[in-house]
């Protein structure tokens, strides 16, 4: 903040739009998203000033983040559409890269897996040939994602190690949680279930004490990988106390995670009537990314094996 001051009083523009930028980052972590929303818009207006595309884009690419994780997902797609054409118009083409990046996995999310991997894809070589390792890892990583929400987490798990090397080269503590968490669930749809403990209490020891989503998600992850071995009392423990984490903070448009981890949880255990709730609150929240979501067919599938196993151990 003093050097955000200094740096105005200066009139020094582009360390300034820089600072700006940066300083978004601290409600973004803590989950405060309208704390970050001014300092991105600073951020754009200066690049905007500057005429740099390339930032402007990379600004108005994080400002359509906030928009999709407090569930405004249509404004979000929009924002990112236009930081994609935004950044075709100058910059380098790690910044086109960056926002076609993230604008492909809100493509995925919203309307088709296929899609949305064809397009983050394409942002991973530009990224490499950038030496843009921080937001490699991030795009290995969502590609990987993708084709874990897909059902084809065979395909993604060279994605994921990719992603996993990057971000220890980097001593990266903002996105590896993610990855170890992610990674875990794929390794728990393959019946690793080792593997997939191995990652999921990695992504719990390496999250950031301040990074709240994480923080909820590598929880719900460690409940998942404990309730797949047994160990129920700690399992329900962990998924109430990463649901009660991404309550707290404004990460709205990812809770249906969360309200379906726990609603498995307690269809698994025979406990239908409790998961009802948790099953209502998942689908409010994935009806929040449109009609054609293939979302909603990777949650109902994976309530109809809970359920189909639950009626096979009886």
């Amino acid at each position: 903040m003093e050097a955000h001051a200094l740096l105005q009083e200066a009139g020094d523009l582009v360390n300034l739009q820089e600072a700006a930028f940066q300083l978004g980052y601290g409600g973004w972590w803590f989950g405060k998203l309208e704390e970050a929303w001014p300092w991105w818009a600073e951020s754009r207006a200066i690049a905007r000033q500057l005429g740099d595309s390339g930032l402007e884009a990379r600004a108005l690419t994080m400002q359509g983040g906030i928009r999709y994780f407090q569930g405004r997902i249509p404004e979000a797609i929009a924002m990112r559409q236009a930081a994609v054409a935004l950044s075709e118009t100058g910059g380098s083409r790690a910044k086109w890269a960056a926002a076609v990046l993230r604008y492909g996995y809100l493509v995925a999310l919203t309307k088709s897996f296929d899609e949305g991997l064809r397009l983050t894809e394409s942002s991973i070589q530009p990224l490499e040939e950038a030496g843009e390792k921080w937001e490699l890892a991030s795009a290995l990583n969502l590609t990987a994602r993708i084709h874990f929400l897909r059902g084809t987490p065979t395909s993604g798990m060279s994605y994921f190690e990719r992603a996993l090397a990057v971000s220890k080269e980097i001593n990266d503590t903002g996105f590896r949680p993610e990855i170890e968490r992610t990674m875990a669930e794929a390794l728990l749809q393959l019946d690793d279930l080792e593997g997939a403990a191995s990652h999921a209490e990695a992504g719990v020891e390496v999250v950031a004490a301040d990074d709240v989503a994480s923080i909820g998600s590598t929880t719900m992850v460690l409940g998942l990988v404990r309730a797949r071995q047994e160990r129920r009392e700690e399992a329900e423990t962990l998924l109430r106390k990463a649901l009660a984490t991404g309550e707290s903070s404004d990460y709205v448009s990812e809770r249906w995670e969360y309200y379906l981890a726990l609603g498995q949880f307690l269809l698994a255990q025979g406990r239908a009537p409790e998961a009802e709730e948790w099953i209502a609150k998942m689908r409010e929240i994935i009806a929040l990314y449109g009609p054609a979501s293939p979302l909603a067919g990777y949650v109902e599938r994976r309530l109809a094996a809970t359920v189909r196993t639950e009626a096979g151990a009886q």
